[in-house]
């Protein structure tokens, strides 16, 4: 069939027909960059092999080093309207660095200037400001920045920061303390052994000081455990009591599972246990940060800034603004629901209950009238 006899309306439909099966005969991505150089605050010269990231909406969309001794770089994303951050880092030798809410929908030209880290020199109120914010930043997603978070960690000290930024580095202390356990969590355990089937159970394993507990539940008959040995290179022994026989479990981890083999007198066989998420992964750590909060009064819409901080396990949350509502507390439940205190000007007390979703804390104020819808968006 000769499509260019067709008459139009015969044409017309191929043609919408392409458009439907293959948009991109009519349509592509658009794409945007972000470049420029790193260089050194003192020398001025480029810095080599560092750590580009661009992250979106808790995602990594991109990620480059600099090349060379220029300190070039050219990094691409795709467009969006949601904003994105650039984290510069991964050289300890440097001090962290970044740049928070450049548009998602244009390119941009940056020339970074970064410190030096001075080992046993305090930094100066800048330098302790730009790092501690990247380090917030990156603390908001251990998941992401774990390994980064670690290997500053190692090198930097919370004498390194001036007073006023010590207790940011010690949530930072906090948090990487229990990246370096990964072993710690619960599992579900699936051990099996030729002739006897699957058998699934449930394991928790904890460091408890500088030995290793931990305990077996829902198992077809009560296992008592003896000892627990993790080794530097994440290699797990068990050993328990069942019912009067001792059964040893060897293992090793990786990718939040454990695999390995199970021997109880002359009976073995193989066992995998897959760490359970937590049902709230690190939200204590994720939620802590600055908040644009906002909620309609008889005056108007009160504004003000709601800072939540992790300390050290426990989250605590004021006004850092002021204004006609005191922030006084924070909880939260096992269902995610966050629960605000505060006291208004009269000094009366409010309480304000929200959930989360992302990087925005939303609820309803009911109180005589009708029901007040307040929102918290992170900065």
């Amino acid at each position: 069939m000769n499509i260019m006899n067709m008459k139009p309306s015969g044409r017309f439909w191929i043609y919408l027909l392409l458009v439907t099966l293959c948009p991109s005969l009519t349509s592509a991505q658009v794409r945007h960059t972000i470049s420029g150089r790193v260089v050194d605050n003192k020398t001025k010269t480029g810095v080599d092999k560092l750590l580009i990231i661009v992250q979106r909406d808790r995602v990594n969309i991109a990620s480059t080093t600099t090349k060379d001794t220029s300190g070039k770089y050219s990094v691409s994303f795709d467009d969006g309207d949601e904003a994105i951050t650039v984290v510069y880092g991964g050289d300890t030798d440097y001090l962290p660095n970044s740049v928070f809410n450049l548009s998602g929908k244009s390119d941009h030209s940056i020339t970074k200037v970064v410190s030096r880290h001075l080992h046993g020199q305090q930094l100066s109120s800048t330098q302790a400001a730009e790092a501690s914010m990247t380090l917030e930043f990156l603390l908001q997603y251990p998941g992401l920045y774990g390994s980064l978070l670690v290997s500053y960690a190692d090198v930097l000290k919370k004498e390194d920061f001036p007073p006023q930024y010590q207790d940011s580095f010690h949530r930072i202390e906090a948090t990487v303390a229990h990246l370096r356990v990964p072993v710690e969590g619960s599992y579900v355990i699936t051990a099996v052994a030729e002739g006897m089937g699957k058998m699934t159970f449930k394991l928790l394993l904890k460091k408890d000081g500088d030995k290793w507990v931990g305990e077996i539940k829902d198992s077809p008959q009560p296992w008592i455990v003896n000892s627990i040995t993790v080794d530097t290179k994440n290699k797990i022994t068990v050993t328990a009591d069942a019912g009067g026989s001792s059964i040893t479990l060897t293992g090793q981890y990786g990718d939040n599972k454990i695999v390995g083999d199970w021997v109880a007198g002359a009976l073995k066989g193989s066992w995998q246990a897959d760490k359970k998420a937590s049902k709230f992964p690190d939200i204590k750590t994720e939620i802590a940060g600055f908040y644009d909060f906002t909620i309609p009064s008889h005056q108007g819409v009160l504004s003000i800034t709601l800072a939540i901080k992790n300390d050290n396990g426990k989250l605590v949350a004021s006004s850092e603004s002021g204004g006609a509502l005191n922030i006084t507390g924070i909880t939260l439940n096992e269902d995610g629901v966050i629960r605000l205190t505060a006291m208004d000007s009269g000094n009366n007390p409010v309480i304000l209950k929200g959930k989360r979703e992302g990087g925005k804390i939303s609820g309803i104020l009911e109180g005589d009238g009708s029901p007040l819808v307040w929102t918290a968006k992170k900065q």
